[in-house]
C-alpha cells in the first residue's frame, strides 16, 4: 500500500494571494484547523472509460480510512472568526459542511448562521 500523503489543508494547494479571506487577513499564511488525508483517484478501467458504480463505491469507502488527526487548540486571542458551513438564506447547493469564510467578531447579518433540516414524517400540516 503507498504511504498516505498529508495535507494541512481540506483543499489541494496553499491559497494563493487570490484567496482574498485568507491572504488579506492572514498575511498570506493561513493555519488548517485540522490535518486532512487526500482522498484516493477514482480508478477507471482498462479502456480508460468512465469507473463503474461499484468501483465508486469502493474509492468512496477506501477514503474514510481511520487514522489520527490533528486539531489544533487554536490561537489564544485574536479577532477574526472563522464562519463554517453557510447561511440561513443560502442557497441549498452552497450549503455544505465544508465551507469557510472569515469576518471580524463583531459582523452580524444573514450570510452568518446555520440551516437545520429534517424529513417530515406522517401527514404533512399544510
Amino acid at each position: 500500500m503507498p504511504a498516505i500523503k498529508r495535507r494541512p489543508h481540506p483543499w489541494e494547494e496553499r491559497p494563493g494571494a487570490g484567496a482574498k479571506q485568507f491572504a488579506l487577513k492572514t498575511k498570506g499564511n493561513p493555519i488548517g484547523v485540522a490535518e486532512y488525508q487526500l482522498q484516493p483517484k477514482l480508478p477507471a478501467d482498462i479502456k480508460g472509460k468512465l469507473p463503474t458504480a461499484k468501483q465508486l463505491a469502493e474509492a468512496w469507502k477506501k477514503g474514510f480510512v481511520e487514522t489520527q488527526t490533528t486539531d489544533p487548540r487554536g490561537p489564544d486571542g485574536g479577532a477574526i472568526c472563522v464562519n463554517r458551513g453557510n447561511a440561513w438564506d443560502s442557497y441549498g447547493r452552497t450549503c455544505n459542511a465544508t465551507a469557510r469564510s472569515l469576518s471580524t467578531e463583531a459582523y452580524a447579518g444573514s450570510q452568518i448562521g446555520f440551516r437545520l433540516a429534517r424529513i417530515a414524517t406522517g401527514d404533512s400540516p399544510w
